[in-house]
């Protein structure tokens, strides 16, 4: 059953989130305001370097430039904005934390209340809760990092495709059943193939809502059947 979290256990229990979240699953994390406390930041260098696909959602304000700076050396991370966020939710695929408490270093000194979840204990309310966050995340925008194009964050051409789920290049699929996927996205989607619409576009890699069966809009369609 859900467990009641105080301000110290809300921060213990998000930190276990994300040390725990294994190397195929996706960790998610929705914030308003970031300024990730030195400790908790160490911790999504580690599990960038195991390959975990993390997604992180803020909003309410811009990034500081040293956040900003420290961010972008997380090679998995999709950093995403939507203005109007205010919800404050961690999870991987297994554990959720739904809190007062913000990824921000003053936050710690308040007093902030939180529950936890488990997929194991508390599905139905997981389930609705991770829901909504795939909503949150399919509403939010990508981050633009200072210095780069958002066109050209992969390097590829249309000769190539791209990772409905995570904009990763990949080789385009023109044959149905499609493979719109990488190696990692894919097996999330085997897991939880319906939890949430996917993000990009297979072939161009622009923004949209996509599915597995319908990973192009109709114009990249038009494209591949008149090649």
């Amino acid at each position: 059953m859900a467990k009641f979290l105080t301000t110290a256990a809300a921060i213990n229990e998000i930190d276990r989130i994300i040390t725990n979240t294994k190397e195929r699953e996706h960790l998610v994390l929705i914030c308003p305001f970031i300024k990730i406390q030195d400790n908790l930041f160490q911790n999504l260098q580690d599990v960038d370097r195991r390959g975990v696909k993390t997604t992180l959602v803020y909003g309410k304000s811009d990034l500081k430039p040293e956040e900003e700076k420290r961010l972008k050396q997380l090679e998995n991370l999709s950093l995403l904005f939507l203005e109007n966020v205010h919800a404050k939710c961690f999870f991987n695929d297994e554990t959720m934390v739904i809190t007062s408490y913000n990824m921000y270093n003053a936050s710690g000194q308040n007093r902030e209340m939180g529950v936890l979840l488990t997929k194991r204990d508390d599905l139905e309310c997981y389930s609705d809760a991770r829901k909504e966050a795939g909503l949150i995340v399919r509403l939010a925008e990508k981050h633009k990092f200072t210095g780069t194009s958002v066109k050209s964050t992969h390097g590829m051409t249309h000769e190539s495709g791209f990772c409905i789920r995570c904009q990763k290049g990949i080789p385009l699929d023109t044959e149905e059943p499609f493979k719109p996927f990488c190696y990692e996205c894919y097996q999330q989607w085997t897991e939880e193939p319906d939890w949430y619409y996917e993000r990009f576009r297979h072939l161009c890699g622009k923004p949209t809502d996509t599915t597995r069966d319908k990973p192009f809009c109709r114009s990249c369609y038009r494209k591949i059947r008149k090649d």
